[in-house]
């Protein structure tokens, strides 16, 4: 009778033993510094095979993963919530696609890719944190060599180096006001270029408004009325700070 009971102890001796051999020792936090080590495919779902971080579904809580967890495991891990619980803006709620070790997440109204791990945006980011002005054109398909980024409130197309915006850009570096009209759709070989706080339609050449243009450059003034909606024969312009509805030949109010 005492055979089976020994036997009985002696297996949950053995097994206890196993199992705090496979705990480890503690996991805690590690500081940027004291970081080392790096992810690779193979060791996702533990620790790195060189180091002291790790690669696994717990790291991100614990605040010991290696920098590039996302990077080598990031489809094996959950996806984080990094967003900043901001309302959706209607100009930029579409989802970019993300390099690895990115995700996408809402912050001041805008989807943008940010780190996976810190939810911070990546260095070359060219944002400037502005909120997203409601009354910006349509965000640009970037050519080569420019990526877009969001700057006083509108998106624009930048140089990734200086976050300058591309050398053919004609706007005049001033932020949009919030009394201008509707952004214009340009015709005749004319671009679209935010000067003087508005939208206008400019020369891509000498980046002057077209000859037709009866604005005078003046800068549109807080106190303005409600742009007005010009009937046939008229167009609006921007004169003395204001629109105002204008014959298009003398360019005189009418």
């Amino acid at each position: 009778m005492r055979i089976p009971t020994i036997i009985a102890l002696l297996s949950l001796a053995f097994s206890c033993t196993v199992d705090d051999s496979a705990d480890g020792p503690e996991r805690h936090s590690i500081g940027k510094a004291d970081l080392v080590g790096s992810c690779t495919p193979d060791d996702c779902g533990s620790k790195a095979a060189e180091g002291n971080c790790w690669c696994d579904e717990t790291c991100r809580d614990v605040g010991d993963c290696c920098s590039d967890v996302f990077v080598a495991c990031g489809d094996q891990l959950p996806v984080p919530d990094c967003d900043d619980e901001s309302k959706p803006s209607m100009l930029c709620d579409i989802k970019p696609v993300c390099e690895a070790g990115q995700v996408a997440a809402r912050k001041n109204g805008c989807f943008q890719c940010v780190d996976a791990l810190t939810c911070e945006q990546p260095a070359a980011s060219c944002d400037d944190g502005s909120e997203p002005n409601m009354l910006c054109d349509v965000p640009p398909v970037c050519e080569d060599g420019t990526v877009k980024a969001r700057q006083k409130g509108c998106f624009v197309c930048v140089d990734p180096e200086t976050c300058e915006p591309a050398p053919t850009s004609c706007d005049d570096g001033s932020t949009l006001n919030q009394l201008c009209d509707v952004p214009p759709v340009c015709e005749g070989g004319t671009i679209k270029a935010l000067q003087n706080a508005c939208f206008v339609c400019v020369d891509p050449e000498t980046c002057e408004p077209p000859p037709a243009s009866c604005d005078d450059g003046s800068t549109l003034s807080q106190l303005c009325d409600v742009p007005p909606v010009c009937g046939a024969g008229t167009v609006k312009a921007l004169q003395n700070a204001c629109f105002v509805c204008v014959d298009p030949e003398t360019c005189e109010p009418v």
